[in-house]
């Protein structure tokens, strides 16, 4: 396997199993957060990613543990109790969406949301559209 074979498996995942739409979900680009829709998702290599042998010599086999973060990208419109409520259930939905195929979409061996956080005074404006977002790190293993 490789690493693209796990960003296709989280975007597999995140599309059959999470509530968000194909257009709303990116590993290449920012284009998403372009749009008027309610919520996107972003996601790249991030941090660092270690790789560990696990045999010598020609072919070595290798356990790598891929890492891999991740944005949910809210959209802010005039109601803030409204964004503050898709924030709640933003966390939710990340982690029931991974939750639900830890393998995902059988190109990892095990996969594991390792951290979901918001920083309440961050926004990002893409677009004409205010965004608040909700970042998490996912952790791929192969082996």
């Amino acid at each position: 396997m490789s690493i693209t074979a796990i960003r296709n498996g989280i975007y597999t995942t995140l599309t059959a199993s999470g509530p968000w739409a194909i257009e709303e979900i990116s590993a290449c680009s920012y284009d998403p957060l372009e749009r008027a829709a309610a919520c996107a998702i972003t996601y790249f290599p991030e941090g660092t990613s270690e790789i560990e042998p696990l045999t010598f010599g020609s072919p070595r086999q290798e356990q790598r543990h891929w890492r891999i973060g991740g944005t949910l990208w809210i959209r802010v419109l005039d109601d803030p109790k409204a964004v503050l409520g898709r924030i709640w259930q933003g966390y939710d939905d990340i982690l029931d969406t991974f939750a639900k195929d830890d393998t995902l979409a059988s190109s990892a061996c095990e996969s594991h949301l390792a951290s979901i956080t918001h920083d309440s005074n961050r926004f990002w404006e893409a677009g004409g559209h205010l965004r608040k977002p909700v970042d998490w790190v996912l952790r791929a293993e192969e082996f």
